[in-house]
């Protein structure tokens, strides 16, 4: 079954995808955001052609931030 392309696969809430909706990429909302390392998406089953909503994406951020602030506070010297 092929995935609903307005759906994001993490929460299942529209994730406003400007292209899904015919309009240009660069009118999407993930031109201007940043993402997290996509090397942590696999493990989730997230494909590279699905797309994650604002919200989902601003609490992987937030997980990758506060995980990168720990790591640097235990780096052995």
């Amino acid at each position: 079954m092929k995935p609903n392309e307005l759906e994001c696969p993490l929460c299942a809430r529209n994730n406003e995808c400007a292209v899904v909706s015919g309009q240009k990429v660069s009118d999407c909302w993930c031109h201007q955001q940043s993402f997290p390392i996509q090397s942590g998406f696999s493990h989730l089953g997230i494909n590279d052609h699905q797309c994650l909503c604002q919200s989902c994406v601003k609490q992987m951020n937030k997980v990758e931030e506060n995980r990168s602030q720990t790591q640097s506070q235990f780096k052995c010297k």
